[in-house]
């Protein structure tokens, strides 16, 4: 707009300025248009003067406002001086308004004077003091323009007070991130000295919570397989599917986050040297406190390692307060109370004495990312360093109290899902034995596998309610075994074996000679006898009169 007031109060004083030329070149200095044109350009020289005053002005100040490097301590002393300046042209304590309006009277009052001339009678000192009024009626133009347009300053100025606090704004959110990345810096260290300050027994025990979710997940499966196959039920260990307080989850429900929103935003307005401070400094030190806070962005305290490489994680604190625990994790400590101890230990180590160090380090940081954006990471490292070093941890009896009886109660958990799986083997028998008399007269016994089993016993004994010696010196792994009975008949019951563990015994199956019926039956088949074996003591059969005894002997009967 500025720029083309001036334009056009240019080209009027050309054009004016040529006419009054051309008036004068022809003698016409008494005629109404000479005086206009006189006192036209009386009125827009000055005028367009100030507006190019203006105008340079104004550039100077979008230069200004658009450099990254003027410091904050130069814009601020050339706000302060367009402030003067803004005064000083306002001598009249006008509005943009009223400033417009007196310039137009003052143009219109430029033609009395062509009236005066006129009217010598009334205006008789007027050309004695032609000269002056001339003067004066100029310099009421340049005052009432200087008012004019030091209304119009209102806009340049606000622009460099914009620029001022974009930089103030810019330095109050790189103090408040660089209070952000200390304290989640503070928080990454102090979580490992709270841990490594609880006794190594509760530090054992945090690490129950994987085998007490792999051991339940696999004893589950067990019990199912057992139930399904074996017909096994067991009311106990249903009991401690339904009151077990650990459960497998998805891993994005392991996951405890702090919203946005949560951190207490501060502003800082205390400029540790103005004449250092500048938009572009603030802008790369920004940048280098977001690539910081970019490149960390994943990082968690790792509370628990949990089944199938899950982790139960918690994003690092932004504030120091209980109030992140109780409402982010109280379902994670309601699923594991083993971590209740260091949780609150944790969030109690990081107090008001911590945020209070965190406070006072953040000059130093924030000078670190102005001078050296590179250096950011390492000065946050050492400040949080310093504060971590210093920060004594304290657990308190009651503390000791409640990691001891949450180690407790997690390993009775662990002991109980063992005892329950081990209950669990011992009701389990093999199934499906089954006997067969072969022509050597040795028995083939075999049996269905049973879950879990690592090897199996076969017993036998030749009274049936007598009792039962191992039928061979070495367990066996398979679910088949030769045997060679002593006598007829012969009882025999399989048990399956797990370490020390054994299962209660399969039905029995009894090794026993068909009756000969007058010899007329083969007692191995109950096919028709040929005749008598008097080496086995047996009527066999075409089938069986030739066979093989345990040593290898061929034997042909009869």
């Amino acid at each position: 707009m500025i720029m083309i007031v001036f334009i056009i109060g240019c080209i009027l004083s050309f054009l004016f300025l040529r006419k009054k030329r051309e008036f004068e070149k022809y003698n016409r200095k008494k005629d109404f248009l000479y005086y206009f044109y006189q006192n036209s350009l009386d009125f827009l020289v000055p005028f367009v003067l100030i507006t190019f005053l203006y105008l340079m002005l104004s550039l100077v100040v979008a230069s200004i406002v658009a450099s990254d490097s003027i410091t904050l301590h130069s814009l601020i002393r050339f706000e302060e001086s367009l402030e003067k300046l803004k005064s000083f042209f306002s001598i009249f304590k006008l509005n943009a308004i009223e400033a417009l309006v007196v310039l137009v009277a003052l143009y219109l009052l430029g033609f009395f004077r062509f009236m005066a001339q006129k009217s010598r009678k009334l205006f008789k000192l007027f050309d004695k003091y032609q000269l002056v009024v001339r003067r004066v009626y100029i310099v009421l133009v340049l005052l009432c323009s200087f008012t004019f347009f030091g209304t119009q300053l209102g806009e340049p100025t606000k622009n460099v007070s914009l620029r001022i606090k974009t930089i103030r704004d810019g330095y109050a959110d790189l103090c408040n991130q660089a209070r952000e990345a200390i304290s989640e810096e503070v928080a990454i260290q102090i979580y490992p000295k709270v841990f490594g300050s609880f006794p190594k027994p509760y530090q054992d025990a945090l690490e129950l919570p994987t085998k007490i979710e792999q051991e339940t997940n696999s004893l589950r499966d067990y019990y199912n397989s057992v139930r399904n196959e074996f017909g096994v039920t067991d009311r106990n260990v249903e009991v401690l599917f339904d009151r077990g307080s650990l459960r497998a989850r998805s891993a994005s429900d392991l996951k405890v986050e702090v919203p946005d929103g949560t951190t207490k935003r501060i502003d800082y307005f205390a400029f540790p040297n103005l004449q250092q401070i500048n938009y572009k400094k603030i802008k790369d030190a920004k940048n280098a406190v977001s690539q910081y806070r970019s490149n960390l962005k994943s990082r968690a305290i790792e509370m628990l390692k949990i089944e199938g490489g899950k982790k139960v994680t918690c994003q690092i604190p932004k504030v120091f307060t209980g109030e992140v625990k109780k409402a982010l994790l109280q379902q994670i400590i309601k699923d594991y109370p083993i971590l209740e101890p260091v949780v609150d230990v944790f969030f109690k180590t990081l107090d008001k004495q911590v945020e209070t160090k965190v406070e006072q380090a953040i000059e130093d940081v924030v000078n670190s990312a102005i001078q050296s954006p590179e250096s950011f990471d390492k000065s946050v490292v050492e400040q949080a360093s310093t504060i971590v070093e210093h920060k004594k941890v304290e657990i308190t009896k009651a503390d000791f109290k409640t990691a001891q009886r949450a180690s407790i109660e997690l390993r009775n958990k662990l002991a109980r899902i063992r005892n329950a799986r081990t209950n669990l083997f011992h009701s389990v028998a093999p199934k499906d034995l089954s006997i067969e008399l072969n022509s050597n007269l040795s028995v083939d016994i075999s049996w269905s596998s049973v879950p879990d089993a690592q090897s199996y016993k076969i017993y036998r004994s030749s009274d049936r309610s007598g009792s039962f010696n191992k039928a061979n010196s070495e367990t066996t792994e398979g679910t088949g075994i030769k045997e060679w009975p002593e006598e007829f008949p012969t009882y025999y019951r399989v048990t399956a074996v797990k370490g020390a563990l054994e299962s209660k015994p399969a039905k029995l199956v009894k090794a026993e000679l068909l009756s000969s019926q007058g010899g007329t039956r083969c007692q191995i088949c109950g096919s028709e006898s040929i005749g008598y074996c008097h080496m086995r003591d047996i009527y066999v059969c075409s089938s069986h009169n030739i066979f093989t005894s345990k040593d290898g002997t061929d034997w042909r009967c009869p």
